[in-house]
């Protein structure tokens, strides 16, 4: 060429080496350029050959596209995405590090030994953690991880006087059990699970007695603090029947909170806590006065025949119930 019109030739050569570094060269281009085709083929891929070459399915390698800013080669209205190599390398160590660290809610059941319904509930919990991973919802597999060592289940040989995870809802699940309050009670170290083949699954576990025991005393106290006494516990706080604490409504000594009829249509009283013990300050009975004074029950009735306390009951039943302060006023001037 005249060199003339050699400033042509370098110009047009300088811009064909900024458009194959920015991978602006379609892929056949081995037919004209052979050394630069193989120079592509090294430092950028299309969005199939990323699935294939990292062993990605079809949804992993569309997400991890979007991470990148590819570049764009347009031929004859046709749109080609050249990637580069390096940052593909980059992405994809963030995306085997976010896919090795999520796991499905059917697994994360299957692993813990309960059922997926259960997930969410622990999830509500702070038990397991949600995380989005390629516009879906995943369980964080650390936490999963941490809640199951928090178990510490340990060995046991033989599963004679124990109770297992299954027997345990089928005699108490009435009562109020749930897998939640369990895991609950186990990770915090409240009570102890046995594993006969040393499992972290829940429903390989078994309870000694008398963790059984505080497993049940915890669903009453969290039962009581969240709807109240119910008639048969607020009469065992007060030391009186249940047919006497009806007669203590009909008085208006006591005021239910709440009353409902239940599945046998008879109606459910229940409570306020303070009202129960608040009532239980103010006044005692002849059994508890026993205990208090060292004198006998009969000796508390005679104290209301002779006058000298007054029954509050009187005229209602024949149950005896005394003013508390009364009683403390007669006892300590009989001194």
């Amino acid at each position: 060429m005249h060199d003339k019109f050699r400033f042509i030739q370098d110009a047009y050569a300088a811009y064909e080496r900024q458009e194959i570094t920015n991978g602006n060269v379609p892929r056949n281009i081995s037919c004209i350029n052979p050394d630069i085709a193989e120079w592509v083929k090294t430092k950028f891929l299309m969005k199939k050959q990323i699935q294939t070459s990292y062993n990605l399915t079809r949804e992993e390698a569309k997400e991890l596209c979007s991470w990148m800013n590819p570049q764009v080669y347009i031929r004859d209205k046709t749109k080609i995405c050249h990637y580069s190599v390096e940052e593909i390398e980059e992405k994809v160590a963030v995306l085997y590090d976010k896919r090795t660290n999520v796991i499905l809610k059917c697994e994360a059941a299957k692993m813990l030994g309960v059922s997926v319904d259960t997930i969410p509930s622990l999830v509500n919990a702070g038990f397991l953690q949600e995380v989005k991973f390629m516009k879906k919802i995943y369980l964080c597999k650390k936490t999963l991880n941490n809640l199951q060592k928090g178990f510490d289940a340990k060995s046991l040989t033989s599963d004679a006087n124990c109770v297992s995870w299954g027997r345990l809802f089928d005699k108490y699940r009435t009562s109020g059990l749930c897998v939640v309050d369990l895991i609950y009670l186990l990770s915090s170290r409240k009570i102890a699970a046995y594993s006969l083949f040393q499992s972290n699954k829940v429903s390989d576990f078994y309870f000694m007695p008398g963790d059984v025991e505080k497993i049940i005393l915890y669903i009453t106290e969290r039962t009581i603090n969240k709807r109240g006494y119910c008639l048969g516990q607020a009469a065992k706080a007060i030391s009186v029947g249940e047919r006497t604490v009806h007669k203590l409504i009909e008085l208006g000594l006591l005021n239910p909170i709440k009353a409902a009829a239940n599945n046998n249509r008879r109606k459910e009283y229940f409570f306020n806590i303070e009202e129960i013990e608040a009532f239980h300050r103010k006044y005692i009975t002849p059994k508890e006065a026993e205990k208090v004074y060292g004198k006998s029950q009969n000796y508390f009735r005679n104290l209301v025949f002779r006058g000298k306390v007054d029954n509050v009951l009187s005229g209602t039943c024949s149950k005896v119930l005394l003013n508390r302060r009364e009683v403390m006023e007669y006892m300590r001037l009989k001194r």
